[in-house]
C-alpha cells in the first residue's frame, strides 16, 4: 500500500512542475497553529514541507514521528482524520499551508 501512495504523490507532484513551485508559508502555519493551541517546532515545518517532496522509502521511525505529528495537526485543523500523505498535502493545500509560486528560469 505504502508503494501505491507513492505513486499517487508523485503524480500529484507532476502537476505542480515548472513554471510553478510550492513554499511553505511559515507565518500562515504559525497563525492557524496558535488558534488550535498546537506547538509548532522546526521538525514540524520540515515534515510540512516533506508532503511534496518524492521520498524513497522511509525507515519505519520517520514514518511514525512524520504521521504522529503532521497528520495529527492537519487533523485538528481539518476536522477529519487524516492518516495518509496524499490526503494530507490535499488538507495542506485547503488550507493555505503551501503558496504557489512563479518558477524562475533558474529553478527549472
Amino acid at each position: 500500500m505504502p508503494v501505491e501512495c507513492d505513486k499517487d504523490v508523485l503524480h500529484f507532484l507532476e502537476r505542480f512542475t515548472p513554471p510553478l513551485e510550492l513554499e511553505l508559508d511559515r507565518e500562515r502555519c504559525q497563525r492557524l497553529a496558535a488558534l488550535i493551541h498546537w506547538p509548532l517546532r522546526e521538525e514540524d515545518f520540515l515534515l510540512l514541507e516533506a508532503l511534496f517532496q518524492p521520498r524513497e522509502q522511509r525507515p519505519a521511525k520517520s514514518r511514525r514521528r512524520f504521521s504522529e505529528r503532521t497528520y495529527e495537526f492537519l487533523s485538528l485543523l481539518s476536522g477529519r482524520l487524516i492518516h495518509e500523505q496524499v490526503v494530507a498535502a490535499r488538507a495542506a493545500l485547503e488550507w493555505g499551508l503551501f503558496r504557489l509560486l512563479p518558477r524562475t528560469n533558474e529553478q527549472a
